[in-house]
């Protein structure tokens, strides 16, 4: 899917009422985007002394050789949505304790977050949400200990530092690639939009970088010379000039995505969400008899997995409210909060029917 971008300077994030118009105008949407890598027109870029600078910009230097414990926190997810549409990225890792960050609008809506981390499966529920800044911060679920990027300062980067891209457009289904790159500007702004001019997201105070080939994976890692992960690859941008050249990214501040996970642990700012209703966890279809929502997975460690619900499973109540198809139970569970206990009616494919309590984690829908 194509979208249209606009770039400029600008040195802080978003102001306060910006953040208000993009939960009013995204959060309720399916994702928009149904690949990992956005692909974008760049404004501003050409000719042939750009391009010239561009180019000794990447061949000149590479981080893309000291990226070991970075690249060993980067994984590829695989998002879910109720109607069986799937979109891959990447996430990275922030803590050994589970939390890992990968980008609002590629799982807004998700019935169920897949990460596949040097070879083992997992799966993830949102913890903040700023649709302002595209930052989701998840947590891993039923994991023990995980490798963590190092985190780096974003703020003591420079124009012509080298880089690393680690990320997979494969999802949880391929390691990450490691793509190398160099800064080319500070502070950008970038605008996109769907081919047709709606629902424009703007980004402010972004890394602008050029890579050696098309970057993988929106939701991986920006890696700087020393190892250390500074920001998020959010965005790719067409080659210049008819495909010659480097290609053109975007990464979200490391120090961006640390004030999103800070501010959703202490509970403050305006702009970060902590679920938008509530996270069952499960993949489901459409059931004609019993019409329902047919329970194809439950991650293992989700709400419903915990509750005993499993795949096979009809879903036709929650509460006092019918379920009649896949779409109906996206729709119901929306009403409640992270947190909520609901009662889950069920019935199993022996046909036996079943009511249990089910405590629900926070939502992207």
């Amino acid at each position: 899917m194509g979208l249209q971008l606009s770039t400029g300077s600008a040195a802080s994030r978003f102001s306060s009422t910006e953040p208000g118009r993009m939960m009013q105008g995204v959060i309720a949407q399916r994702p928009r985007l149904l690949q990992s890598r956005r692909q974008l027109l760049l404004a501003g870029l050409g000719g042939a002394a750009a391009l010239a600078a561009v180019v000794g910009l990447v061949v000149g230097r590479s981080a893309a050789g000291n990226t070991g414990a970075a690249a060993a926190a980067v994984g590829g997810i695989t998002v879910s949505f109720g109607n069986g549409s799937t979109v891959n990225g990447s996430a990275v890792v922030l803590n050994t304790s589970g939390e890992m960050v990968t980008t609002y609008h590629a799982v807004t809506g998700a019935v169920s977050i897949s990460l596949l981390l040097n070879g083992h499966r997992y799966f993830a529920s949102p913890v903040a949400l700023d649709p302002g800044d595209d930052v989701a911060v998840l947590q891993v679920l039923g994991a023990g200990a995980l490798p963590q990027a190092p985190l780096g300062d974003s703020g003591s980067l420079h124009v012509g530092d080298p880089l690393a891209v680690i990320g997979t457009d494969a999802g949880a289904a391929a390691p990450p690639a490691v793509i190398a790159a160099s800064i080319t500007a500070l502070g950008q702004t970038v605008t996109s939009s769907d081919p047709d001019a709606a629902n424009p997201i703007t980004l402010s105070g972004l890394i602008e970088f050029a890579a050696q080939s098309p970057p993988q994976g929106v939701g991986g890692a920006v890696v700087d010379g020393s190892g250390h992960a500074v920001g998020m690859f959010v965005a790719g941008a067409a080659r210049l000039r008819g495909g010659v050249g480097p290609d053109i990214g975007y990464a979200i501040p490391i120090a961006t995505i640390q004030e999103v996970a800070h501010e959703a642990a202490a509970g403050t700012g305006g702009s970060v969400l902590r679920g938008n209703g509530g996270y069952l966890g499960v993949e489901v279809r459409d059931s004609n008899s019993p019409a329902g929502a047919y329970v194809v997975q439950v991650p293992v460690g989700t709400p419903a997995y915990v509750a005993g619900i499993g795949a096979g499973d009809v879903i036709i109540a929650v509460n006092d409210t019918s379920i009649v198809s896949a779409d109906g139970l996206g729709e119901t569970l929306r009403t409640f909060m992270g947190g909520d206990r609901v009662r889950v009616t069920y019935v199993d494919p022996h046909g036996g029917r079943h009511t249990t309590a089910v405590q629900l984690a926070a939502s992207t829908t």
